[in-house]
């Protein structure tokens, strides 16, 4: 294992540590370890906002491998990993692509859909709601909606709607306080009218 006091040239990340380790398997196959690596403090290794660094494996022709975030407190990050190749700290922008976005009505509610062809590199999705397009967005839902791989169908049901006009914005939530938006969507939630029974 050697040690490189630098940024290593494939971490584009703009929070990074300014040090990577390199490893090898020379003999070794078909092992899993869990590795623990430590880095300087503050000054010394972290560039830019150390919160939003994370564990990352680098390997020639594959995308980055991300991991868990580095342990602030003690400058020390961990990976399980099933090959050795080169490690850093850093973070990648969301790679997702939306493939279906809609809202529809249900009874007295929105309900919200989304699929997605690629998911990488992110923490999950959130959800907005305004009546303006321009206007003062609100999050509908309390905790993150988490990832659950492509193919599937994300559903949300927004049951504060109120009469009139809506507009959806569905956020991609990266690493590195990284965002984008899909939408907006716009809708028009029509109150029901019912049926007035005389006794």
């Amino acid at each position: 294992m050697g040690v490189i006091d630098a940024r290593h040239p494939n971490n584009n990340s703009q929070n990074h540590l300014s040090r990577y380790w390199k490893t090898n398997t020379s003999g070794i196959s078909n092992f899993s370890a869990n590795l623990t690596f430590n880095y300087a403090s503050d000054a010394e290794d972290v560039v830019g906002e150390e919160n939003y660094i994370y564990a990352m494996r680098l390997q020639s022709g594959a995308p980055p491998e991300i991991g868990a975030a580095v342990d602030t407190v003690n400058n020390r990050f961990s990976m399980t990993v099933s090959a050795l190749t080169d490690f850093t700290g850093g973070n990648l922008p969301p790679s997702v692509t939306v493939s279906s976005f809609t809202v529809t009505r249900e009874l007295l509610s929105a309900k919200l859909r989304w699929t997605t062809s690629q998911e990488e590199n992110f923490q999950g999705f959130n959800l907005f709601r305004s009546n303006t397009i321009d206007g003062t967005r609100q999050q509908l839902n309390s905790t993150i909606i988490a990832p659950h791989g492509t193919g599937v169908v994300y559903e949300f049901l927004d049951s504060t709607v109120q009469p009139g006009q809506s507009y959806y914005w569905l956020q991609i939530l990266g690493y590195e306080g990284r965002i984008t938006f899909e939408g907006p969507l716009s809708f028009f939630f029509t109150a029901l009218r019912l049926p007035i029974i005389w006794r």
